[in-house]
């Protein structure tokens, strides 16, 4: 698949996330996620894929659309955040934010 889409919905997924995020930013693939989440802050702050307001059938099909019919750049910033992600969520970091 050339696009991951993750509909996890608010409130339960506002400030939590199943993890699947690791995977799909490991295996460089741009993500449809739904805004309100904490998927959708992420997405937005890596800029790996698109976080939508609404997810209605014709508003995902369009999203994945766009995603494939761009597929280049969107893949070039799914490799940067992997990257960027990679070094933000350390061992060493998780020890320091629990000696906090």
């Amino acid at each position: 698949s050339a696009v991951v889409v993750l509909p996890y919905l608010a409130p339960a997924f506002k400030y939590r996330t199943s993890g699947i995020i690791t995977e799909v930013l490991s295996a460089r693939k741009p993500m449809i996620v739904l805004e309100d989440t904490w998927l959708g802050h992420k997405v937005a702050q890596l800029n790996c894929g698109i976080a939508l307001r609404y997810s209605s059938p014709p508003v995902m099909a369009a999203t994945i659309n766009t995603i494939c019919t761009r597929y280049d750049t969107y893949k070039r910033s799914s490799d940067r955040a992997l990257a960027r992600y990679s070094e933000a969520n350390t061992w060493s970091g998780l020890a320091a934010l629990i000696a906090l």
